[in-house]
């Protein structure tokens, strides 16, 4: 029950939609010496 629940919160809910401290990382630059292509990037907006 909890995880429909949880479930249903996640795919109604948009990055741009979550507060301001869990959307502004640099999704670009995973380290110093790494970055994220941008299928990567993408795939962490996707809910």
């Amino acid at each position: 029950m909890a995880r429909m629940f949880l479930q249903n919160i996640i795919e109604n809910l948009g990055f741009e939609d979550l507060p301001y401290n869990w959307n502004s990382f640099d999704l670009e630059s995973f380290s110093k010496s790494k970055k994220l292509w941008d299928y990567q990037r993408d795939a962490l907006k996707m809910p």
